[in-house]
């Protein structure tokens, strides 16, 4: 799951940088620079198509049905124009798609993002629930097991910045640190 979340922060990231472009001098002038501005700006909608196409690829059916398919048609044409017919690129489509479309995107793929987030917090909080109140009678193995998912887990959220409520990070580390100390036992 981590991999995708990267894959929809990366999406965000190249919008950023395509808004932080068409900033320096507005939409039309930065696509009229044809030496480095609107190469980087379409090579920066080449890199939001890829972060899908992978999603497609690991079979991310659940976050990609959380975004409008006409929405990713339509950057996947702006892709493909790019890549195999870059000479007849339209300007005025490309300055419209950054005006209307971009800023919707960047909107859905950030509360994607906080939704995925959210999910994968509460998964952990569950693990972490069943592990203290069934720790007392999970057989050895079975506790070690669901102790290395409770840490792994943990990890995947802190490489995130993903905060868990306090209480849930409190307890998270009580059981590491009980592992801890029974395999040095």
């Amino acid at each position: 799951m981590s991999k995708h979340i990267r894959r929809l922060e990366i999406a965000v990231e190249k919008i950023e940088e395509i808004e932080k472009i068409c900033s320096l001098k507005g939409v039309k002038k930065a696509l009229e620079d044809e030496s480095i501005l609107k190469p980087a700006i379409m090579k920066h909608f080449d890199v939001i198509h890829q972060q899908f196409e992978k999603l497609e690829k690991d079979q991310e059916y659940k976050i990609l049905s959380k975004f409008d398919k006409d929405e990713l048609k339509g950057l996947r044409r702006v892709r493909n124009w790019s890549s195999h017919d870059y000479d007849n690129i339209q300007n005025e489509i490309i300055e419209q798609t950054i005006h209307t479309k971009l800023p919707k995107l960047k909107g859905n793929i950030q509360e994607v993002l906080k939704e995925t987030k959210k999910e994968l917090c509460k998964n952990l909080e569950k693990n972490v629930d069943y592990f203290t109140k069934k720790k007392d009678i999970l057989m050895p193995q079975a506790k070690t097991e669901l102790i290395r998912s409770i840490e792994k887990e943990y990890k995947k959220l802190q490489e995130h910045k993903i905060e868990l409520e306090k209480p849930y990070g409190d307890k998270i580390k009580n059981i590491i640190k009980e592992n801890s100390k029974e395999n040095q036992k």
